[in-house]
């Protein structure tokens, strides 16, 4: 007859061990605590993960849970922590937003995960051309600025329209004819035109 204590001693109490490897998959091995039988022979675990996805400043990770169930029918859990490096910002175009007098400029760029916005002053270059006595003129501005290294050119050039002047006469320049029966008085535009 054999006492509780010796079926105590006999039954086996297995220690995992947990081996991952590189691609994620993991395998076990048993030892008896009790009669510290060598370990058995590598065993396929059940793997599952669970995936904390990173934001543009926080790292992620993903927690892999290996399952083994051993002979006594006892089952063994196993984690690993994989990080996940932060994405980073990433920017969209610019949005612009010009003053009333379009002499100056600003564009502001959002994340595409609509967590962070920066806002840049843009430099304004204007180009003239000048009214004519029946032609008008105009001022165009364009907006530039530079963010995270890259030039940007807002697609939306600003106009201002300069009126036509009108003609302007100085004093007339008179020409006679040969006989001086007959005078001429020309005016002439200040701006020739």
């Amino acid at each position: 007859a054999t006492t509780t204590e010796e079926a105590a001693a006999e039954k086996h109490v297995y220690r995992p061990e947990f081996t991952w490897a590189d691609d994620n998959t993991c395998t076990v091995t048993y030892t008896c605590e009790n009669c510290k039988i060598p370990a058995t022979e590598a065993d396929k675990c059940e793997v599952t993960s669970e995936v904390t996805e990173p934001t543009c400043t926080k790292a992620g990770k993903t927690v892999y849970t290996a399952t083994a169930t051993d002979k006594n029918n006892t089952k063994h859990t196993n984690t690993k922590e994989v990080p996940i490096e932060a994405t980073g910002h990433k920017y969209g175009e610019p949005t612009y937003e010009w003053s009333k007098d379009y002499k100056t400029c600003t564009a502001t760029f959002t994340c595409d995960k609509k967590d962070d916005t920066q806002t840049v002053e843009c430099t304004v270059t204007s180009e003239t051309t000048d009214a004519k006595c029946e032609e008008a003129g105009k001022t165009v501005y364009t907006a530039t600025c530079t963010f995270n290294g890259k030039e940007y050119t807002c697609p939306e050039k600003k106009e201002t329209p300069i009126a036509a002047t009108d003609h302007k006469y100085g004093k007339p320049e008179f020409k006679w004819s040969e006989d001086y029966k007959t005078c001429k008085a020309i005016f002439t535009c200040d701006k020739k035109d």
